[in-house]
């Protein structure tokens, strides 16, 4: 029944929740970017537009890679920033 249908969260946050942690690493589609994010140990910044996948690259890793050797954090930052990340990008950093 359609009425049964659980179609997920509309804000990724969500599953960041206890409960929901399993349904996020059961629908999340991995591509070549997050083996990329995964294996090198460095410093990652995800940006990009409002809804293109930012806040659930970043739950999907908080929620499944726990290891001691690597710390995943998300923190939002201004508009401001992220034209100067941007600006830092299109020169070559």
């Amino acid at each position: 029944m359609i009425k049964d249908l659980n179609l997920g969260f509309t804000d990724a946050t969500m599953y960041a929740n206890r409960g929901n942690k399993e349904m996020l690493n059961n629908i999340f589609v991995k591509n070549e970017y997050l083996d990329k994010i995964i294996q090198n140990k460095s410093i990652y910044f995800i940006l990009g537009e409002k809804g293109t996948g930012k806040t659930t690259y970043a739950t999907y890793l908080s929620n499944k890679h726990d290891s001691h050797d690597t710390i995943w954090l998300t923190k939002n930052i201004r508009d401001t920033d992220y034209e100067k990340f941007y600006e830092m990008k299109s020169e070559g950093f």
